[in-house]
């Protein structure tokens, strides 16, 4: 941060008299979306549920016994039965986790955090996207 002395202060606009420098502010914009991140984290119920869709995925093609010399066909089916299994628990997970705020009574937290719309918006994608 680069400040002005108090006499030339008086004399240049207000937005000249403190200026971020361009590490600095890319330091705050990491550090804003890494406190966005590890509040999603600990608000989120859905990484208890990631083992049981792991579960869920392995546990349905052995469904069926699959003998020791697997061929292409049976190895196909055994992948569409844990995309049966799978898919719906991902889904209603997804749904879940969408509507807590809702559930809460609660705002998003990206509309709370300083910076301008685009930075929020940047940061929430940056977020859903992780």
């Amino acid at each position: 941060m680069t400040t002005l002395s108090p006499s030339f202060a008086a004399d240049t606009p207000a937005s000249r008299i403190t200026q971020p420098s361009a590490p600095a502010h890319i330091l705050a914009t990491i550090r804003s979306f890494l406190m966005l991140l590890w509040l999603e984290i600990r608000r989120c119920q859905g990484y208890w549920l990631v083992p049981v869709m792991i579960g869920g995925g392995v546990y349905a093609p052995s469904i069926d016994h699959l003998p020791e010399i697997v061929l292409w066909p049976e190895m196909s089916v055994a992948t569409l039965q844990a995309y049966v299994v799978v898919g719906p628990l991902a889904a209603a997970l997804a749904a879940w986790l969408v509507d807590r705020e809702r559930r809460r009574r609660m705002r998003s937290l990206v509309s709370s955090m300083p910076g301008s719309g685009f930075q929020r918006d940047m940061l929430a994608l940056g977020a859903a996207s992780i």
